[in-house]
C-alpha cells in the first residue's frame, strides 16, 4: 500500500480513538450480560452448525402496536388482553385456582377442567362459534403462549384465570396496493422497465437476451424437452441447492422477461414457462412434506437453498399473476393458485417453528405483543442470523403475494385474521413479529427507543452501525433484509402509521446510509486484477474480513444488497445514495464495471436475481456511477459491534487500520 509522510501520527491517532471507543463499548466486559469479544452474539456465523448460543425470549402478555387488521373492541390491537401477566407461585394445597371460561373448552392431558393447579400446561380450544359469527382469538387474564391461534395454551399460574373465546364478524385484512405486481416492481414501474428492453441498451442487449435465449434452450432441452415435462426432473429439488439448473431460478427469469418483453407473444410464452415451471415444483410439495423427496423435504424452504432463492416463488407467482394468454385466459388458474396456497401454508407455518441453526425465529411463536418479543426492551440478537432473515423475508412475501378472493379461511367458522387461517394472516405476524424484532436491532437506537417507547436503557439497535453482524461471508445475508422491506415498500406495508412503528426499518435514513458508507470504507482504495490463473476474474476489490471468511473480494452474491437497497431508496424518492449504490454494483462487485454485462448475460454461479436486480437499477440513461469514496471521511465507526475501519487516505497509495472489540453472546 506504500508509505505516506503522517501515516504514524495518522495511524497513531486512529488507534487512540480506537482503544477509547471499544473502552466504551464493551472493553472489559462487553455488552452488559455478555464478555467481550468478537462474533455477534446470538448470532451463528456457520451456515450448517446449530447455534449453541441462543438467547432465551421470556414471555409476558402485553399488548403492541396496530397492524391494521381489525380486532373487537373488546379486545386489544394484537388480540391479547392488556393486563399484566400473573407469576406461577406454588399454591396453597387447599386452594386449587379455578379457570372461568366462556365460549371454549380447557383442558389438561385431554380431560375437561374448570381448575388446575399452578404451573399446569392447561390447553383451550373453541366452542362452535354462534349463528353468523367466526373465532376472532383469545381475551382474560391467562397467560396464552399464543392469543392469535385457533387453540393454544397457558401455564396456569397461582392464581385464578379467565379465558374467553372471542366471537364476532368475519376480519378483513387490509390489502393497501391490490393489483400486481406488487412485490418490487409495482405497475408504474413497468413503463420505465420495458423502455430500457431495447438493443440501444447493453445490459439488455448483450445481458438480458443472451440470459434468457440460453434459459430457453435449458427449458427445452432439459425441462419440457418437445413441450412435454422431463420425466427426469434436472433439479433434484433439494435442500441445498448446490446442484443442477434450480427450477425457481429460471422461473423468476421467465416471469421478469414477461413483464418487461416487447414482444407481447413472447411475454406470454416466458409467462407460460414461468408457471410451467412453477408447478412442477408446487405440485410436488402439495403433496405433503416427506423427508428427502423433491421439494417436499421440511427443510426445503427454510435450509441453504430455502435462504438463497424460495423466495422466488412468490415473487413468480405475482409477477405472473394477471398473465393472459393469447385468448385471455388467465395462465395461473385458479387450481393452480389452489395448490400454490397449499404450499405456502405449510412453508409459514415452517417458517415460524424454524430451527434451521437454532432460534431463528421469534419466540413465543404466533405472538405479536411488544412486551414478549422484547423482553425488558431487549433487543433478540438472532433476528441479525442469515436464516432468521431468509425466512422473515420469505414469510412477508408468501403472505403479500395472493388476493383475497384466491385466499378463503381454510376453516370457514374462524376468522381469515386467525394465524394459519388464511395466507394472508401471516402478514400480521411477518410485520408484529418479525419485522419489530428486526426493527430493535437494525433501527438506530435513539430512534428505537423513541418510537417504540422503550426506556432509556433499553439494549437495542447493535446492528444499525452499518457492518454486518455476521462478517463478510455471511454479509450478504443483508440483502435478505432489502428484499424483505422493498417488498413491503413495494406492496403499501411500508408506513409506520398504517403497518405500526417498526415499519420505519423501511425507509430508515440512518442504517442505510451507515451501511453503504461501511461497505465502501470496508474496501481497498483501488482494484487490482489477480496475477496468474486468476487473471481472468478481472479487477477485485479486496475488503476488510472478520467473521467467517471463504474469499477476501466481493463477490456476486453482494450485488442483490447493493441493487435492493437502491431500488428500494428510490421507491422512497431517496436519490441521495443512489450513485454509491448503483457505484457498488457497476464496479466494485467482481469483475468490476468491464465485466458488468457479463454478470447479467451468466449469472447462475451465485443466482438469476442478481441479473435481473442489475437490470432493474441500472437506468441506461443516467450518468456512469463514480467512486463515493472522496466525499465521505476516511473512517466508519460501528459504535454497536465495536468496530472501526479507518484509511489515511481513499488514494491507491495509503494505509488502512482496522479495530475491533465487539459484543459476543
Amino acid at each position: 500500500m506504500g508509505t505516506h509522510l503522517s501515516i504514524k501520527q495518522k495511524l497513531g491517532q486512529v488507534l487512540t480513538a480506537a482503544l477509547v471507543m471499544g473502552s466504551l463499548v464493551g472493553c472489559g466486559g462487553g455488552a452488559p450480560g455478555t464478555s467481550s469479544g468478537g462474533g455477534a452474539a446470538g448470532v451463528s456465523s456457520n451456515a450448517s452448525a446449530a447455534s449453541s448460543t441462543t438467547a432465551t425470549q421470556p414471555t409476558a402478555n402485553t399488548s403492541t402496536a396496530a397492524q391494521g387488521i381489525a380486532t373487537p373492541a373488546s379486545a386489544s390491537k394484537d388480540g391479547v388482553a392488556t393486563s399484566p401477566t400473573p407469576t406461577p407461585t406454588p399454591s396453597s394445597p387447599a386452594t386449587v385456582p379455578s379457570i372461568t371460561a366462556t365460549g371454549c373448552t380447557c383442558t389438561v392431558n385431554g380431560v375437561k377442567v374448570t381448575t388446575a393447579a399452578a404451573y399446569t400446561t392447561v390447553t383451550v380450544t373453541p366452542n362452535a362459534p354462534p349463528a353468523g359469527q367466526v373465532f376472532l382469538g383469545w381475551s382474560g387474564t391467562a397467560p396464552f403462549a399464543s392469543p392469535n391461534v385457533l387453540s393454544t395454551t397457558f401455564v396456569m399460574p397461582s392464581s385464578s384465570v379467565t379465558v374467553v373465546a372471542m366471537f364476532g364478524s368475519q376480519q378483513t385484512i387490509p390489502q393497501p396496493v391490490a393489483t400486481h405486481p406488487r412485490l418490487w416492481i409495482t405497475q408504474a414501474d413497468l413503463p420505465k422497465l420495458r423502455s430500457w428492453a431495447a438493443a440501444s441498451n447493453p445490459l439488455y442487449q448483450q445481458g438480458m437476451v443472451p440470459l434468457v435465449t440460453n434459459a430457453v434452450n435449458i427449458y427445452n432441452t432439459q425441462y419440457f424437452p418437445g413441450g412435454v415435462q422431463n420425466k427426469t426432473w434436472p433439479d433434484p429439488g433439494d435442500t441445498q441447492g448446490y446442484t443442477g439448473p434450480q427450477t425457481e431460478q429460471y422461473a423468476l427469469l421467465f416471469a421478469f422477461q414477461s413483464l418487461i418483453d416487447p414482444s407481447p407473444t413472447n411475454a406470454i410464452q416466458h409467462a407460460q414457462r414461468a408457471r410451467n415451471l412453477l408447478m412442477v415444483a408446487m405440485n410436488e410439495a402439495a403433496k405433503g412434506v416427506a423427508v428427502g423427496q423433491p421439494f417436499r423435504d421440511p427443510a426445503f424452504a427454510i435450509y441453504n437453498r430455502g435462504n438463497a432463492s424460495a423466495s422466488f416463488f412468490p415473487l413468480v407467482v405475482d409477477w405472473i399473476y394477471n398473465a393472459t394468454d393469447a385468448r385471455g385466459n388467465r395462465i395461473l388458474t385458479s387450481q393452480d393458485l389452489a395448490t400454490i396456497r397449499k404450499v405456502f401454508l405449510t412453508w409459514s407455518n415452517q417458517c415460524l417453528n424454524a430451527a434451521s441453526t437454532g432460534g431463528d425465529h421469534p419466540s413465543p411463536t404466533g405472538v405479536t405483543a411488544q412486551s414478549q418479543l422484547l423482553p425488558g426492551g431487549k433487543a433478540y440478537r438472532m433476528a441479525a442470523n442469515n436464516y432468521y432473515l431468509g425466512h422473515a423475508r420469505l414469510l412477508t412475501m408468501m403472505a403479500l403475494c395472493i388476493d383475497p378472493g384466491d385466499d378463503p379461511a381454510v376453516d370457514p367458522t374462524v376468522s381469515v385474521g386467525v394465524l394459519g387461517n388464511s395466507l394472508r394472516s401471516y402478514i400480521k405476524n411477518a410485520t408484529g413479529a418479525w419485522l419489530l424484532q428486526e426493527y430493535a436491532l437494525f433501527g438506530d437506537r435513539t430512534d428505537v427507543i423513541s418510537r417504540l417507547g422503550l426506556p432509556a436503557n433499553a439494549d437495542v439497535g447493535h446492528c444499525s452501525g452499518g457492518l454486518p453482524a455476521e462478517g463478510t461471508m455471511y454479509g450478504h445475508s443483508l440483502g435478505f433484509l432489502f428484499g424483505q422491506l422493498l417488498a413491503l415498500k413495494t406492496a403499501g406495508y411500508g408506513d409506520p402509521a398504517f403497518t405500526g412503528p417498526q415499519a420505519a426499518l423501511v425507509n430508515d435514513p440512518v442504517f442505510f446510509e451507515r451501511y453503504v458508507r461501511a461497505t465502501a470504507t470496508m474496501l481497498t482504495p483501488a482494484p487490482q486484477v489477480p496475477a496468474g490463473a486468476n487473471a481472468w476474474m478481472g479487477p477485485l476489490f479486496n475488503w476488510y474480513t472478520y467473521g467467517d471468511i471463504l474469499r477476501t473480494w466481493v463477490t456476486p452474491e453482494f450485488t442483490p444488497n447493493f441493487a435492493l437497497l437502491g431500488l428500494l431508496d428510490q421507491q422512497n424518492g431517496v436519490a441521495s445514495r443512489l450513485n454509491a449504490e448503483r457505484w457498488l454494483v457497476s464496479s466494485v462487485v467482481e469483475g468490476g464495471a468491464s465485466k458488468l454485462v457479463s454478470r447479467v448475460s451468466s449469472p447462475w454461479s451465485y443466482g438469476v436475481d442478481g441479473a435481473i436486480l442489475t437490470y432493474m437499477l441500472m437506468d441506461p440513461s443516467a450518468a456512469t456511477a463514480t467512486d463515493p469514496r472522496p466525499g465521505y471521511p476516511t473512517g466508519h465507526y460501528d459504535a454497536g459491534q465495536g468496530r472501526l475501519v479507518e484509511h489515511t487516505s481513499f488514494n491507491p497509495v495509503s494505509s488502512m487500520i482496522t479495530f475491533s472489540n465487539s459484543w459476543q453472546s
